[in-house]
């Protein structure tokens, strides 16, 4: 009997062991379940929040161009050893300017002059003749690659036919085609027949004219009159560029604090201890950032998680 009794103490016992840990156990979880409640509301009624700063977006595209110009390659018609009086080029030479020289076999020296004015430089790079409009326009395939102008040595021996250059006739239209990406604000520009470039992201944009335009999808290829002809041009058949849109002002608030909604942008404002959510316009930038060009002052408050943000009172302190 008292060994049956024994053995009930201890079933007691570990049963009421079992019991006070099962209690402690939930009286923990429960409290953990109060306190996250507690933080999630503390967290909610104190959002992350930003102030909207003024910002003045430039939509700049790197875009290269391949050149177009008339050109005739200058021959020499002895043989001897060249010279250029006014070294490789390029430089403007007018009617009956000289060229080069040719120091013949003969012991005589003949002056080789230009016919019509045009820039003149003393190297090929073997697309002369092979590089036209009617070539490079048609299809869809990109531009073939273009080597880099080879100079004719001064002093260098020549037989008679060979070149001695070439020269590029002046005055005439810089045509250029181009491969440009669909981006936003591009049909307008071709609306207009214009398009703005600029050399450099500090440099002022430049009008050519939109001769002609092609969509082929994601791209437009478009033929192109420059208003410029610098006679360093002729040292490169290709050309870089940037295509600027304009200026869009704003102001910049973090990628974060926009969301979606029926389609449409919102972001939470905030004013006072209330926020509210606000239709906008505008569209990403780099770095996590958002241009709001639309909804938004500069000054105005925002939440920083628009996804997690709601509509109510929130502390700000």
């Amino acid at each position: 009997m008292a060994v049956d009794e024994r053995k009930g103490q201890m079933t007691r016992k570990r049963i009421l062991r079992f019991v006070y840990f099962v209690c402690v156990f939930c009286i923990a979880g429960a409290s953990l379940f109060v306190y996250g409640a507690w933080w999630k509301r503390y967290l909610d009624q104190r959002p992350d929040l930003v102030v909207a700063k003024p910002y003045v977006h430039s939509d700049q595209v790197p875009v290269e161009v391949v050149l177009l110009w008339r050109e005739q390659v200058v021959h020499s018609p002895f043989g001897g050893r060249v010279r250029y009086p006014e070294g490789p080029g390029p430089f403007y030479a007018a009617v009956k300017d000289t060229v080069a020289m040719i120091d013949a076999a003969n012991g005589k020296t003949y002056a080789l002059t230009v016919e019509s004015p045009g820039y003149f430089v003393a190297g090929l790079d073997g697309r002369e003749g092979r590089w036209e409009y009617n070539m490079l326009w048609q299809g869809m395939s990109r531009f073939p690659k273009v080597s880099s102008l080879k100079l004719i040595s001064e002093g260098a021996m020549l037989e008679k036919g060979d070149p001695v250059g070439k020269i590029v006739s002046q005055p005439q239209p810089l045509r250029a085609l181009a491969y440009l990406e669909a981006v936003a604000g591009l049909e307008e520009e071709i609306a207009s027949h214009k398009l703005y470039l600029k050399k450099s992201e500090t440099a002022l944009p430049f009008e050519a004219e939109i001769r002609a335009a092609k969509s082929m999808g994601k791209v437009v290829k478009m033929y192109l009159t420059l208003p410029f002809f610098p006679e360093s041009l002729i040292l490169s058949r290709k050309e870089n560029y940037l295509l600027y849109l304009g200026e869009r002002k704003g102001v910049v608030i973090p990628e974060s604090a926009v969301f979606t909604r029926s389609g449409k942008l919102w972001i939470y404002h905030v004013e006072g201890d209330t926020s509210r959510s606000r239709e906008i316009r505008g569209m990403p930038l780099q770095k996590g950032r958002f241009l709001v060009t639309s909804g938004l002052s500069p000054g105005e408050t925002v939440l920083v998680d628009g996804e997690k943000g709601k509509e109510g009172a929130i502390r700000i302190w």
